[in-house]
């Protein structure tokens, strides 16, 4: 989405966390070009990348202190609202318009 907007880069990347957690089981070689195209993206543009197998995003936001107590996170998941256990304002936010955003 990024990319199609005409975006070049992003302005803060360390507001930005990619994790891989949605059909990791699918081994197809499409599946596993997309993966490689997001971490090429991610190191590209510096963004903190997790791979499949690591954990779920909104899991991994918790455990490495990017969603913290006074802070605020959106993420493409319907899951973000559980941010609010550790004091962390979580909202959702579909993919094409994060990309508009960062």
């Amino acid at each position: 989405k990024f990319q199609a907007l005409g975006a070049a880069m992003i302005h803060d990347p360390r507001q930005l966390l990619f994790a891989l957690d949605h059909d990791i089981q699918n081994k197809t070689e499409a599946n596993l070009s997309r993966y490689v195209a997001i971490e090429q993206f991610a190191k590209e543009h510096d963004v903190d990348f997790y791979p499949a197998g690591r954990g779920i995003g909104h899991q991994v936001m918790v455990e490495e202190l990017y969603a913290e107590p006074g802070s605020l996170c959106m993420a493409s998941d319907s899951h973000s609202n559980m941010y609010g256990g550790v004091g962390c304002l979580g909202t959702p936010m579909v993919r094409t318009d994060a990309a508009s955003v960062w």
